[in-house]
């Protein structure tokens, strides 16, 4: 049932960013050889694909758009109360927490399961400690805090314009290749990838709800609700959108990794308009769950 899953799912993948351990390694290191090759060899053939790729990544522009033209909210953007003691506090509360907390393990010797509970550990002291500042200043409400109501326009805008994003994100994990190659900066596979596939029995399957349902629904409510909303109040929209994505994008580099930067920022990019669209941290946490979940299908396919 497990390989049935994964297969009819697999088809929408087409080439993800992670790669891991040797295998998917060499399958990253090849499809790197590809690009590189075709950049060298054939750079007619390449821009022709090009153009061609700018004209379907067009018409999945005008379907995505299509698709959040209807209201996918029930009123308009409830800006956020709080202010800039509030920012301060979460970019001092984030800092402490993903600094400080990990700095006293030794990570060359903890098993994966360890790795998993700081990260829910890190992400649930940050959440509670930057809500209970909201709580204790009187500036938060449900709708701000992307609380609304899931609506079936809310789900369909989250799961459909994610299968509409993917070609884009195909785009950007095409073209960060092409920059790799050009500047001969062979792609490396990332850690939690590593841990992902080395993970068996409990650790496994907690690897799998940090991924698919915790992550999604923290990062989402950091950079989503508190960062990106708190940005679009203090330089507008498309800026926000812009650097929230940066920030999202940068969170998840690694150092020496440059590979998977790209990827990720078109795809804090998408998250960050759907937020924007819905306002809602339901729908913002199911398309990166969807996203998160694609690519531990094709983790798992790849074993």
């Amino acid at each position: 049932m497990k390989n049935r899953i994964v297969w009819t799912i697999l088809w929408l993948v087409a080439t993800p960013y992670l790669a891991a351990q040797s295998k998917l390694q060499a399958m990253l290191d090849s499809s790197y050889r590809y690009w590189q090759n075709l950049l060298c060899e054939q750079p007619f053939i390449l821009l022709v694909g090009c153009m061609l790729g700018c004209l379907v990544l067009s018409g999945f522009a005008w379907l995505l758009r299509m698709l959040w033209r209807g209201p996918c909210r029930d009123g308009k953007f409830d800006e956020p109360a709080w202010g800039i003691v509030e920012l301060v506090f979460g970019i001092w509360l984030y800092l402490s927490v993903y600094l400080l907390v990990p700095g006293i393990i030794d990570w060359k010797n903890v098993p994966e399961t360890t790795v998993y509970l700081v990260y829910l550990f890190n992400n649930t002291l940050f959440t509670s400690g930057f809500l209970g500042l909201l709580w204790l200043r009187h500036v938060a409400n449900s709708y701000n805090l992307g609380c609304r109501p899931f609506t079936r326009q809310t789900f369909f805008a989250a799961t459909l314009g994610y299968f509409l994003f993917l070609p884009w994100y195909l785009a950007a994990y095409i073209l960060s290749q092409l920059v790799c190659g050009y500047f001969g900066m062979p792609p490396r596979a990332q850690k939690i990838a590593e841990l992902l596939l080395a993970a068996q029995g409990l650790s496994w399957y907690l690897g799998l709800f940090t991924v698919v349902v915790a992550a999604p629904l923290f990062e989402e409510f950091i950079f989503r609700v508190f960062f990106y909303t708190m940005l679009r109040k203090m330089i507008g929209i498309p800026r926000a959108v812009i650097a929230s994505a940066l920030v999202f994008a940068l969170i998840h580099w690694e150092p020496g990794n440059v590979f998977v930067v790209m990827p990720i920022f078109v795809l804090g990019i998408f998250l960050a308009l759907l937020y924007e669209k819905t306002q809602s941290l339901w729908a913002a946490g199911l398309a990166h769950a969807c996203h998160n979940g694609l690519t531990m299908a094709y983790l798992c396919w790849m074993l």
